[in-house]
């Protein structure tokens, strides 16, 4: 008889747990129609850049390179440990400050 225990637990650690509530989902979407109001003008006129421009027409060719890279790297970060404050104190520029605050109330 075969096993299907898994020997090495840490390797399906899966999603982070903030994922697993679905209300997450609607957070998620808000912050990216949030964002996506607030760049909508920058996109833009990098779009136009690149269709208008020829010293930036690989533009195009960026996100598609990221998401190969990512892609051929999959394993490794499904591995990596995730650390959501981490995550906020480089995507936001007050986020350092915000950390700070939120680490010395605990």
């Amino acid at each position: 008889m075969i096993s299907t225990i898994n020997p090495n637990p840490i390797v399906s650690i899966g999603a982070p747990q903030f994922l697993k509530e679905p209300k997450s989902f609607i957070r998620i979407g808000i912050c990216s129609v949030c964002l996506g109001l607030l760049y909508f003008q920058v996109f833009r006129a990098m779009v136009n850049d690149w269709i208008h421009l020829p010293d930036f027409s690989h533009g195009f060719f960026i996100p598609f390179l990221s998401l190969y890279f990512a892609w051929n790297r999959r394993e490794k970060l499904d591995n990596l440990p995730f650390f959501p404050e981490k995550l906020w104190t480089c995507s936001h520029p007050f986020g350092p400050v915000f950390t700070l605050i939120r680490q010395s109330r605990l």
